[in-house]
C-alpha cells in the first residue's frame, strides 16, 4: 500500500514537471510588446522612450529659485536663417542686479508643430543650452542668437538661466533642492 502511494506521487510529480521551452529574443519582445500594446497603446520601446522622457523632463525644468535669478527673460524665440531650413534660438534678457555679470548660462526647452519635443541643440530630446560670456551692467538688456541647427522646433516653451558669474567673482546658481 506505501508503495502503490508512493509510486502513485511519483508518477503524478513527474508528469507535473514539464519541460519548460526557453522563449527566443523575438518572442519575448512580441509578447512584451503585446502587453504594452494592450495596455499603453505603444510599443515597450516606445512607451519606454515616453516615459525616460518625462523623467528628464522633470529633472531638467526644476526651476525651482528662479525668481531669485539676477538675469529675466524678455522673449525668447526660434528664428529662421536665410539660407537654409535650420532654426536658431534668439534670447532677449535684462540684467536686474545691481553687479556687473560676466558670463550667463542658458537652457531653453521647445516643440515642433505637433507639440512634441524638437531638436534644440542638446542632448534630450526638447532641449538645449547655451552661454555668453559678455559683460552686462546692471539695469542693461541684451540679445543673443545661438545657432541650434532645429530642423523641427517651432515654438521656445521656457528659457531660463542656470548660472551666473559676476565680475567680483562670485556666482549665482539655479538651486536643484
Amino acid at each position: 500500500m506505501i508503495r502503490l502511494l508512493t509510486l502513485s506521487m511519483l508518477i503524478i510529480f513527474i508528469a507535473g514537471c514539464e519541460q519548460k521551452q526557453e522563449e527566443s529574443a523575438e518572442q519575448r519582445k512580441a509578447r512584451l510588446d503585446s502587453f504594452s500594446m494592450k495596455r499603453y497603446g505603444k510599443s515597450s520601446d516606445e512607451r519606454i522612450k515616453e516615459m525616460t522622457h518625462k523623467v528628464i523632463s522633470k529633472s531638467l525644468l526644476d526651476t525651482a529659485g528662479l525668481y531669485k535669478s539676477p538675469i529675466k527673460i524678455i522673449k525668447a524665440t526660434l528664428v529662421k536663417k536665410e539660407y537654409s531650413n535650420f532654426r536658431d534660438i534668439r534670447i532677449s534678457y535684462k540684467n536686474v542686479s545691481n553687479k556687473p555679470i560676466s558670463a550667463i548660462r542658458f537652457m531653453w526647452k521647445g516643440i515642433d508643430a505637433f507639440g512634441e519635443p524638437a531638436d534644440m541643440g542638446g542632448a534630450y530630446d526638447g532641449f538645449g543650452g547655451g552661454f555668453t560670456d559678455d559683460v552686462l551692467r546692471p539695469g542693461k538688456s541684451e540679445t543673443r542668437e545661438w545657432s541650434i541647427l532645429s530642423r523641427d522646433g517651432k515654438k521656445v516653451q521656457l528659457a531660463w538661466p542656470t548660472e551666473i558669474a559676476f565680475t567680483d567673482g562670485t556666482k549665482w546658481k539655479l538651486s536643484k533642492k
